[in-house]
């Protein structure tokens, strides 16, 4: 989706501070109050006309524990800074009733009026009795959490089923072959076989849809698709991967010479004839074959193993079998080793960090910052984690470019921080086998001595998955990095498992709800209610809620006014480089200017 375009400051200012479920108010130099929005006449029981430019700030709060309101009326930035420290006051209201109040005062930027935002707790403060229906809130939450997210991934699951068969043919299609692929390693692990994969290109195979027709040609693969049916085991796997290309795989094999009959089958296959409007033809293919494990150890390089034996197979003339050796040439060869590269661009210092704003709901000022990896090969596009990520991962690289990474996010925040700028929090993503060091807060705490960032700037995000692969040493690292003073967040919230009872255990001080359901808002009334009973869970649990990917004004609207705190997207900012973001001046803007 496109970035949005630049917001109007004070409309959406405005339209927030109105729909803010908190009573606020804007408050002049003087200590009057300018402004307020309809929750802050619910609570002080005045109407807006008996409070703006007619009442201060300090005539409805009272003493509260060694602050005395009052005593600092005139001193405004005095009060301001009070209130700031002791937070909670009480609240006198037009019936003199006295209620509990949480503070927050912000001064708005390039003018000298605060906006202060009081919440009610007194019912929160009186809630001794209601800890027993609060607990049984949050299951229900939880559990309707739980229920919405798996009617996603069922819905989701469904359109898989669709997206995963090939039209014409009724066969898998190529997505749909890869995943059967993954799953049939972890039983070939374990009944200790072998599997066999069988990629098939038609020859000639244009001649008869430029002679004959596409709709003749169309009839032929459908044959096609009938006879490999046929003749295949019930287990077995048929996908159509491209236009006049077929693939198969047989699990459950003990030897090579069960490959060798299962392709001598398939190949018999193509000797009868096949009809085009009663006349017989005759088509030959050409067969590359690859044996998992002994030519590829997953989905990927199997396909492309058993391809440079079907490549090598037509270079020799076609209509044969070949099964992959190292020893063939093949017009496949790739220009470059990819893991090969990353290495030499871990050496060359090619990996970047780009930085995204996060930004406070209610008053649009930027409160921290996350940190995002990117490749710069010299002379080639810039790649994102999607395109290497998989392959740093399974070549341990992600360990050392994981260090240096979070050691450069370090010193740039520090750097920024001794330019003069305000500081911000930084969070960075840990993979799973960064995560799994038996080091890695000993690692933390150096890289934060060696670059002087103070410990509380910065946040380690965390995925479900790393989380569940071991809870219990997931905790015991995580109390460790508590010790060390550094925040920790779940990253893609709502996309794992993670039960109530782990969520109240673990020592976490965020929660980033996953961008797949904030695109839902507006669109998809059950994305919207996930979000509303994540948001309520997250509060009940006293964990900071955070939206990923916000991209739209509606999107940000709706998170508002169901009080998710911060967020982060497109409509703010694209992640960018150091340079851009520090010439952006993002710590000033109430607002952060997108990129068109």
């Amino acid at each position: 989706m496109r970035p949005v375009g630049v917001m109007n400051n004070e409309d959406v200012l405005m339209e927030v501070f109105e729909a803010s479920i908190s009573a606020m108010i804007i408050v002049e130099e003087s200590g009057i109050i300018s402004l307020a929005n309809k929750e802050f006449e619910r609570l002080s029981g005045y109407p807006r006309d008996e409070v703006e430019y007619r009442k201060k700030l300090t005539e409805f709060l009272v003493i509260n524990c060694s602050i005395d309101v009052k005593k600092l009326k005139g001193q405004l930035n005095k009060a301001l800074r009070a209130i700031s420290e002791q937070k909670e006051f009480i609240f006198l209201n037009r019936e003199s009733c006295a209620k509990i109040v949480n503070v927050n005062a912000r001064v708005m930027p390039e003018t000298n009026r605060y906006v202060v935002s009081m919440t009610d707790i007194t019912a929160a403060k009186n809630a001794d009795n209601d800890i027993l229906s609060l607990n049984t809130e949050l299951t229900r939450l939880k559990a309707e959490l739980g229920n919405l997210i798996q009617e996603k991934k069922e819905k989701e699951r469904q359109y898989a089923n669709l997206t995963c068969n090939d039209m014409l043919t009724g066969l898998y299609s190529r997505e749909g072959f890869v995943a059967r692929l993954k799953r049939a390693f972890s039983y070939a692990d374990r009944h200790y076989s072998m599997i066999a994969l069988l990629l098939l290109d038609l020859d000639n195979f244009k001649k008869i849809n430029d002679e004959s027709g596409e709709l003749c040609g169309d009839t032929i693969l459908k044959e096609i698709a009938i006879r490999l049916r046929k003749h295949a085991r019930q287990y077995d796997t048929i996908a159509r991967t491209g236009s006049d290309e077929f693939a198969v795989f047989v699990s459950d094999i003990k030897n090579i010479h069960d490959v060798v009959i299962f392709t001598e089958k398939v190949r018999r296959l193509f000797r009868k004839p096949f009809y085009i409007n009663g006349k017989p033809v005759y088509l030959t293919t050409s067969m590359g074959v690859a044996v998992y494990p002994h030519h590829g150890t997953n989905a990927e390089s199997l396909l492309e193993m058993a391809d440079i034996a079907m490549c090598q197979v037509k270079k020799e003339g076609k209509n044969g079998i070949r099964f992959y050796s190292s020893s063939i040439t093949t017009i496949k060869e790739k220009p470059f080793d990819m893991m090969e590269r990353m290495r030499l661009a871990l050496e060359k210092d090619e990996f970047l960090t780009h930085y995204q704003p996060r930004v406070n709901a209610a008053t649009g000022m930027i409160t921290g910052m996350e940190s995002f990896m990117r490749w710069q090969p010299q002379g080639s596009p810039m790649a994102f984690p999607d395109e290497f990520l998989s392959l740093l991962e399974e070549s341990g690289l992600v360990v050392p470019v994981g260090e240096r990474l979070l050691d450069k996010v370090c010193r740039q925040n520090k750097s920024w921080q001794d330019a003069g700028l305000p500081p911000l929090g930084i969070a960075v993503n840990l993979s799973s086998r960064q995560f799994r060091q038996d080091d890695l807060p000993d690692k933390i705490a150096e890289v934060l001595s060696s670059t002087g960032l103070e410990s509380r700037y910065l946040e380690i995000d965390l995925s479900e998955r790393v989380i569940m692969e071991n809870m219990g040493a997931c905790i015991k690292k995580m109390n460790k990095l508590k010790e060390i003073g550094v925040k920790i967040s779940i990253g893609n919230f709502g996309t794992g498992s993670l039960s109530m009872s782990d969520l109240s255990r673990l020592p976490v001080d965020e929660l980033k709800l996953d961008g797949s359901f904030i695109r839902g808002i507006k669109m998809n009334p059950e994305d919207e209610r996930i979000v509303y009973a994540s948001i309520a869970m997250g509060r009940i649990l006293g964990k900071k809620m955070v939206a990923e990917g916000v991209e739209s004004k509606d999107q940000y609207l709706f998170l508002a006014r169901n009080r998710c705190e911060e967020m982060q997207g497109y409509l703010f900012s694209l992640p960018l480089p150091p340079t851009h973001f520090e010439e952006r001046s993002v710590w000033n803007n109430r607002w952060v200017e997108t990129t068109q």
